[in-house]
């Protein structure tokens, strides 16, 4: 027995330890010490770790009688009770009435139901204090009672969470996606949900049948975690650790065979490691299993290389109470509707969390994890990349399109970055040639292994961008900070060299630009309006500040109207910012502190999830940033605008109501399908060029130069 093996029993048997006194660190730290620490427990010093790791403090009851309960138990209650007595070894000093009557007081106590899942959790803790030669006939029952009430307050997933079986199976799917490609297709490719048994496997604590000292041993690792969420990365390490078992597997009925008996079995001092031959260049890869502590660090590079809101997603689904009224950080949605986001995926989505921890301005909480370096595959148009991008963005706007050639030649430029977190970035709008491009694009780098691929739109940063909570390059910011030094470094490492000038951008350059846009828009509102107040940011915010001024001279009437028709202006367009006298940025438009010292006004708290209907009509004035490749080809701008006007200007009575326009739900994009329709035109003539400008805004449509003069004149 080696030294860290005598210092931890040494310390499991002192009487702090049996008060409950070491901390769950000192434990944890010795623990560590000892890669095969299943071999070094007995089942007294195992039970001694327990109640060590999953219960503080002095112990509260006593040892009782059971007897009495055992009247009121049921018939399944009864068979649980027969399957208990076994795995307790037969102990004739424990009658099956007490047996009975534990599962009965335990099940009203706790509100638990002993199904097939709790049954097995009960027999794998009852099977470990069989073997505890201390303790003694009701005393088992009292640390089962002890160590089950533990379990199913920290690790085991509550029935509540039933409901969001479907969508967690789906996302259980992608992330072994996001992790090994290969694997993932290999499942897809025999119509094998994988999904679904990575559920059963957390649901479970990785019992599987009665293989229940085998689940002893991983049990031991993951509660020197101390972590509930890190059962769902237990279960994707072991699965991606065997990987070769399953891809060897060429039909259905064996894959399915394989993980229905799938064994969570450690191997031992004298056995050989598992090696998953997974070596694709990414810097932390899983490696060969030769241990629970191998097990353990394989869990902690997957927790640790998935999208920080991926993982805080799985851990509010897994373990939502009864009376939770939504996810954390996130609109309250229906079941269907976060099955159905998900659903639509073809990878895994980034949400404003992920692109705050990494991009962000602000400080936030700190994990255990690092954050994520993600290099920013861009595919919105030249101009919207030119005008705002996030650092470490790479442009195949141009270059991506729904063809295999083009995608391979794309894909072999940035071979070099495999093992790199990628996110495929689009403008997150309903557009269907680029929702169904995107898909293709992602597909394609998932089925030439590429690991770490995810997907996001532009779209779901514009609250972070408008809150001045995120670092944005491009011409449309002037002020600010500028492109990280972490990052070219970053992209160099990740292959991406040629790349580098296309992202850098001169800050006489982007001054220069920016006045070039200021004075376009000068002419602009010279043209269409004398004496219009220059605006700081261009596009749709723009064209809102024009209805906006022609709203005040259309009367009362068409004041009313508008305002219904015009989004709200209290989030304005921040892109283009000013530094006050005390270094703080502020607001163009109404001069308000963004982040403020003793002001009354606040900024306005961001949702860190893009789930959700939450994206405000006010959002859509950045068109410039939001075009995608598609704009340009495929819209006829003078025929739009004819049409039109057509219909706004020459019908002597008013239009009828649009139909409602539905995003399709199988959008890619971050944000759920949202539903918009609205009148097109007045009735009367003295308000229906304003009409034209206050509906194009409601509806979030892009102007162009030309429409702008056609709609205003000079």
């Amino acid at each position: 027995m080696g030294d860290a093996a005598t210092r931890l029993y040494g310390l499991l048997d002192t009487i702090e330890a049996q008060r409950g006194s070491v901390t769950f660190e000192t434990l944890s730290e010795q623990c560590l010490r000892l890669p095969h620490l299943s071999e070094s427990l007995t089942g007294r010093r195992r039970r001694q770790l327990y109640r060590g790791l999953l219960l503080s403090g002095p112990l509260s009851g006593e040892v009782v009688s059971f007897r009495s309960h055992a009247t009121a138990a049921s018939e399944s209650q009864k068979a649980v009770a027969m399957r208990l007595k076994e795995a307790l070894g037969g102990n004739s000093s424990i009658d099956i009435e007490e047996l009975q009557g534990f599962v009965c007081h335990f099940s009203a106590e706790t509100r638990c139901q002993f199904d097939e899942k709790m049954t097995g959790i009960t027999l794998t803790m009852a099977t470990m204090l069989a073997s505890d030669e201390e303790a003694k006939g009701l005393e088992k029952l009292y640390w089962l009672s002890l160590l089950l009430g533990a379990l199913q307050r920290d690790f085991i997933v509550p029935e509540s969470s039933r409901v969001h079986d479907e969508t967690l199976a789906t996302l259980f799917r992608l992330l072994l996606q996001y992790h090994d490609p290969a694997l993932s297709l290999h499942f897809d490719h025999y119509m094998v949900n994988v999904g679904i048994y990575i559920l059963r496997w957390v649901q479970r604590l990785f019992v599987v049948g009665d293989n229940y000292e085998a689940v002893l041993r991983a049990w031991d690792w993951l509660f020197v975690t101390g972590d509930s969420s890190q059962t769902v990365y237990f279960v994707l390490a072991f699965a991606i650790c065997h990987r070769q078992q399953f891809l060897s597997l060429h039909t259905k009925e064996q894959i399915t065979e394989a993980l229905d008996t799938l064994v969570f079995h450690l191997p031992g001092p004298m056995e050989a490691g598992v090696d998953p031959e997974l070596r694709d260049g990414r810097p932390r890869p899983f490696t060969e299993l030769v241990s629970g502590k191998g097990l353990a660090r394989n869990a902690e590079v997957a927790y640790c290389n998935t999208p920080r809101a991926t993982r805080q997603i799985i851990d509010s689904l897994l373990f939502s109470s009864e009376d939770s009224k939504g996810l954390v950080g996130m609109s309250v949605k229906s079941v269907d509707d976060v099955k159905q986001y998900y659903t639509s995926m073809v990878t895994l989505p980034l949400e404003r969390l992920d692109f705050l921890e990494t991009f962000g301005t602000v400080k936030i909480e700190k994990t255990v994890c690092e954050p994520l370096n993600y290099v920013i595959l861009d595919c919105r148009a030249r101009e919207s990349f030119e005008a705002a991008r996030l650092p470490a963005a790479i442009h195949a706007g141009d270059e991506i399109r729904v063809d295999s050639e083009q995608i391979n030649n794309v894909t072999s430029s940035i071979d070099g970055a495999r093992g790199s977190h990628l996110c495929v970035l689009g403008t997150g709008r309903d557009i269907v040639e680029e929702i169904n491009m995107l898909k293709f694009f992602v597909l394609h780098l998932v089925q030439r292994g590429f690991p770490y691929v995810s997907c996001s739109g532009f779209r779901c940063i514009v609250p972070l961008i408008k809150a001045n909570t995120i670092h944005i390059e491009g011409s449309q910011r002037t002020t600010g900070p500028r492109f990280f030094s972490r990052y070219p470094e970053m992209l160099r490492k990740a292959g991406f060299s040629d790349y580098i000038p296309k992202m850098e951008f001169d800050k006489n350059e982007a001054a220069r630009k920016a006045e070039e846009v200021r004075a376009k828009a000068k002419e602009m509102h010279a043209k269409a309006m004398e004496g219009m107040q220059v605006a700081k940011s261009w596009g749709m915010g723009l064209i809102q500040r024009m209805g906006n001024r022609l709203a005040k001279s259309g009367g009362a009437e068409g004041a009313e109207r508008d305002a219904q028709l015009l989004p709200s202006t209290n989030a304005m367009n921040v892109l283009c910012t000013e530094r006050s006298e005390s270094g703080q940025y502020v607001k163009n438009e109404s001069k308000r502190m963004v982040d403020t010292h003793g002001s009354t006004e606040q900024a306005q708290p961001q949702k860190l999830f893009s789930l959700g209907n939450d994206f405000s009509d006010d959002e859509d004035d950045l068109d410039l940033i939001l075009l995608s490749a598609y704009d340009r080809g495929n819209a006829d701008t003078n025929s739009a605008v004819t049409q039109r006007e057509a219909v706004c200007l020459d019908e002597p009575e008013p239009c009828a109501t649009k139909p409602a326009t539905t995003v399709p739900t199988d959008s890619p994009t971050v944000g759920d399908a949202a539903t918009t329709g609205t009148d097109e035109c007045d009735a009367t003539d003295a308000n229906r060029s304003r009409s034209v400008v206050a509906a194009s805004i409601a509806k979030g449509e892009t102007l162009t130069d030309e429409e702008f003069l056609q709609l205003l004149g000079d």
